[in-house]
Parts: structure tokens; sequence; C-alpha cells
């Protein structure tokens, strides 16, 4: 048996756990739209974290903090996505003649193609950074963003959208552009004096 039909095993696995109840919240955690009242809450813990001391440091650690939302969304959503896929064109689960009629298929499909799973590499991206950016006193918001991470990437599973094989790789470059973007952040926002 190859490494492919080895995926498609654990897809069909981890698709076949549904029910009516999981259908309405992974289709809720698939939405792009969460990621706004999800962006307004990180955003508000970030600098509430920053322990800011005058308005002008609030206003620029407000624009740091979007700025940085905006690359991260750019990169996982926009750029990466579609060199990846213009490079892999792996049929979507939904679409592979022999497996579409086995599959659990719930929402709205992206297209034929899709290697790259965005959403995966935005949620462990933005995970990531937070798990580093927080202090140690947010012990467990970190463990919660991480925790939603899984759950956003494992709807795109249950939805019938993606492989686990996609979603695996889609998760560690959101790590691996969640840890470079770390520092690089807390350079920019020392180098402008934002405390």
């Amino acid at each position: 048996m190859d490494f492919s039909e080895i995926d498609k095993k654990t897809f069909l696995f981890l698709n076949g756990i549904h029910n009516a109840f999981f259908d309405i919240v992974m289709n809720w955690l698939s939405n792009l739209l969460l990621w706004i009242p999800l962006s307004l809450f990180i955003a508000y813990v970030l600098i509430k974290n920053f322990n800011l001391k005058s308005k002008t440091s609030l206003i620029l650690n407000i624009l740091l903090v979007l700025l940085f939302a905006f690359f991260q969304f750019l990169i996982c959503v926009k750029l990466t996505p579609s060199f990846v896929d213009g490079v892999i064109h792996r049929v979507r689960p939904c679409y592979d003649p022999y497996i579409s009629t086995f599959i659990h298929f719930e929402g709205n499909d992206s297209g034929r193609f899709g290697f790259f799973a965005s959403r995966a590499c935005l949620a462990f991206s933005v995970g990531t950074f937070l798990y580093f950016a927080l202090w140690e006193k947010h012990k467990s918001l970190k463990i919660t963003f991480i925790v939603l991470a899984i759950l956003i990437s494992y709807s795109r599973i249950y939805l019938g959208l993606q492989y686990p094989a996609n979603i695996l790789v889609s998760a560690v470059t959101g790590i691996l552009i969640g840890t470079l973007s770390y520092p690089f952040f807390f350079f920019i926002k020392n180098s402008v004096s934002t405390n």
C-alpha cells in the first residue's frame, strides 16, 4: 500500500466520524467569517498583553497587529496556495472518483483541485505566533488557540475538502510562518518604540 492509499484510508476514517450537530460546528469552524471576531479578540488579547502606557502606543500597536495579521493572511491564504497548487495538482476528496461516493461531504467546495489547505496554514500560523507572543500567565489561552487551530484544520477533512496529508503539510507551513513572524514582529515593535 503506497502513501496515497494510506492518506485516503485515513481520510475516509476521519471523514466518517460525523453527526448533525458536528455538521453545523464544522461548517462554522471552516467559514472564513469566523476570522473576523477571532481577529478582533486576538488583537485585544495581544494589545492588553503589551501593558501600553499611552494612546499613541496603543494606536501604533493596533496598526502593527493588524499589519501582521494581514501579512499572515496574505502568505497563508493567497501566496502559498497559489504557488503550491500551481505545482501540485491534487484532486480534492469530494471530486476523487474512487472515494467520492463514500465520503461525507458538507458545505461549499473550493474547486476541483487543491493540495494546500490555507485555513489550516492560517490557523497554525496565528496559533504558533500567539503561543510565543503571550506571556506564561496566559497558558490556558495559548492552549485554546492551538486546539482551535487543530479543530479548524480537522473541519476541512470532516467536510470532505482536504486529505490529512494536505492538512499536515499546510499546518507545518503555518507553524514555520508563525515561528518566523514572532521575532520579526517584536523586532519591528521594539524598533518603532511602541511601548
